[in-house]
């Protein structure tokens, strides 16, 4: 995905790329155009949804309570002392104070996580075009500023597009970061999926044989050896016959 949505300088100069996905988040750092680094977290965005739904709600309703109040980054000021409202079907109100600390804590445990992977790499001081953030787990309000926070670092940025041209509908086009990797996908594919192959049926070979149509006719062949029955009962009749007046005429 590296080559699709980082440019060949930030590949060139040194940088890690954070694919913050739903249930992994990957760090790959690159440096003169070389993967020197690859690790793997099991975290990700669906893990804060998971912990958003102690407050007794279902993981539809969590996710959309982190999409529209999430806060890497909240800070408890009196203008915020407003609720949250999801359409629950208990009809509750949550209160964003409540809701952004159980954000806030599991996105500085996988920041922390992360930054200290890349620290272990041996590449923290030589990422030289800095951290690159991207995938869904990315649009959390105010992450840049948080991993700032947590890694003393100023080089941070979030991308949410692979470089490449795309062609197709603007409303199944998404610019948020969760079509990076699958994009990235089809761009590296060097093989037209979509080629028509025009069919050609195989030769066939047809084989005339004479079948006797009437060969499970129970009945007939019955009534058949009936009569060659009585034919050969008529020949040894006329037989004996035959020579009963040869040896009336000898005499």
């Amino acid at each position: 995905m590296a080559e699709n949505v980082l440019t060949e300088s930030e590949m060139r100069a040194g940088c890690a790329i954070v694919d913050f996905g739903a249930d992994t988040t990957t760090i790959a750092i690159y440096k003169n155009n070389i993967l020197r680094y690859l690790n793997v977290l099991p975290l990700g965005g669906n893990t804060i949804t998971h912990d958003i739904t102690t407050l007794q709600m279902e993981e539809e309703d969590a996710e959309i309570l982190k999409l529209k109040y999430g806060d890497a980054l909240y800070e408890d000021k009196e203008e915020n002392k407003e609720k949250a409202n999801c359409n629950l079907r208990d009809g509750r109100m949550i209160d964003i104070e409540q809701l952004n600390n159980i954000i806030g804590a599991r996105t500085e445990e996988i920041l922390a996580n992360v930054w200290n992977l890349i620290k272990m790499s041996g590449y923290a001081d030589k990422l030289f075009a800095g951290i690159i953030f991207t995938g869904g787990g990315s649009n959390l309000k105010h992450l840049e500023e948080a991993f700032k926070k947590y890694s003393q670092t100023d080089k941070v940025k979030t991308v949410h597009s692979v470089q490449q041209t795309i062609y197709g509908m603007n409303e199944i086009q998404k610019k948020d970061g969760t079509q990076c990797a699958l994009l990235s996908l089809l761009a590296t594919g060097n093989e037209n999926c979509c080629r028509l192959v025009t069919a050609r049926p195989a030769a066939q070979t047809t084989e005339n044989n004479t079948t006797d149509m009437f060969a499970n006719d129970v009945d007939l062949k019955a009534q058949e050896e009936e009569n060659r029955r009585k034919l050969e009962e008529e020949e040894k009749r006329r037989k004996e016959e035959e020579k009963k007046r040869k040896e009336e005429e000898k005499r």
